[in-house]
């Protein structure tokens, strides 16, 4: 097959096509790079950040650029004083690193900081809210808020009719971290995962002392074949969320479960504690207080009272009255033996936090003097003042 050079009339065609190739590709970039660095209806009127929940997305008839809309929760830093809590904002972006990747759905909490572009409806726009918002700046991001820390106790797991996907529900007591402000304390919490490593190892009873790190999810957005739920929803995925076992506490308390570290010596002592297996039956402990190692005999250690007590279907002990008045003084502590061996076993026996545990003190008054007796004193100081003037002038 014989090749032909081009001839002058197709090289003239193929240099026009390509000539408008590169322009239509200039003008686009052009195009990002203004919408990169202003906001869409030339508003820029300073830098706003605010945390709130996606309700939608706009309708942008422009290619290259993307938006979310955004309740406004809370108002962290708004210089204009436009923003008010419950004004929905449009955010809007270009579709260009870093922006390219946010991936927003209905119900996300999140937190944004961006150029705050007044409440005019920019062309080519529609489905906006109460306000504009653009990002564009190195400092502007758009946040997920997902990740809650909580400790509590097991309630019991929710059904899951399918394959892959485990769950436990878990009762809140103690919240560390929690930055959508949605988790209570009492309230139940059902937390799944995947059946794969590392969530596959998670093994825990109703009963256990848990802390639980993960993604927090709408309840209302849960698989409609898990049922048995609790009132929220966190899902565990990535490397740094765990559902782990915590070791039991117990603690000190008055007759109502309020807990105490210190006494006079007419109360009485009652103990309580949390995180240990329902139903089963612990011996409790009141020790002179002491530092613990695993597998130290319990009896051998100054125990000054002993008694019994039953665990709730929450894993709960007491409050148990332990060590009835008259207290003696001192310093001491609380050990909840779970198997009832007599022998500390730091994974499944209680011990209190503080050391002491709690301290006893006398209720008895200092006596207070007679008249008789604060004349004998007073005279008796002043004879010892009068014998050591003299002392100084011999």
């Amino acid at each position: 097959m014989t090749r032909h050079s081009p001839t002058t009339e197709t090289r003239t065609v193929l240099r026009t096509i390509l000539s408008a190739g590169v322009l239509v590709v200039l003008l686009v970039l052009v195009c990002l790079g203004t919408a990169a660095a202003a906001c869409p209806n030339d508003e820029n009127m300073g830098t706003v950040n605010f945390r709130g929940g996606v309700t939608g997305k706009p309708i942008i008839d422009l290619i290259g650029v993307d938006g979310v809309n955004v309740r406004v929760d809370e108002i962290l830093s708004d210089p204009t004083g436009n923003l008010s809590i419950g004004d929905v904002v449009t955010v809007g972006y270009p579709t260009v690193p870093p922006f390219a990747d946010i991936d927003a759905t209905v119900g996300d909490l999140v937190e944004v900081c961006g150029e705050y572009c007044g409440v005019e409806e920019p062309q080519d726009w529609s489905g906006v809210g109460d306000h504009m918002v653009w990002l564009h700046a190195p400092d502007h991001f758009y946040m997920k808020l997902d990740t809650v820390n909580f400790r509590g106790v097991v309630t019991g797991e929710p059904v899951i009719d399918a394959t892959g996907a485990g769950g436990v529900n878990v009762r809140i007591d103690e919240i560390l971290s929690d930055p959508t402000g949605n988790l209570t304390i009492g309230e139940v919490v059902t937390v799944g995962y995947p059946i794969v490593p590392p969530f596959v190892y998670i093994s825990v009873a109703v009963g256990d002392r848990v802390e639980v790190c993960g993604e927090y999810r709408d309840i209302e957005e849960i698989p409609d074949w898990w049922s048995g739920v609790g009132e929220h929803w966190v899902w565990l995925h990535e490397a740094d969320h765990f559902c782990r076992l915590l070791s039991p506490t117990a603690a000190a308390s008055s007759a109502t479960g309020t807990p105490r570290d210190s006494y006079q010596d007419n109360e009485d002592i009652y103990v309580m504690g949390s995180g240990f297996p329902s139903g089963t039956d612990v011996h409790i402990f009141v020790v002179v207080d002491r530092d613990w190692n695993d597998g130290d005999p319990i009896p051998s250690q100054g125990v000054v009272a002993v008694s019994d007590g039953t665990v709730s279907t929450s894993g709960d002990v007491g409050p148990v009255l332990v060590w009835q008045e008259p207290l003696v003084s001192g310093e001491y502590g609380i050990v909840i033996d779970a198997n009832q061996n007599d022998i500390y076993d730091i994974a499944i026996d209680g011990l209190d936090s503080g050391s002491p545990g709690f301290v006893v003190t006398s209720a008895k008054p200092v006596p207070a003097l007679t008249s008789i007796e604060v004349i004998v004193l007073v005279g008796l100081l002043c004879v010892i003042g009068v014998i050591r003037i003299r002392r100084r002038f011999e």
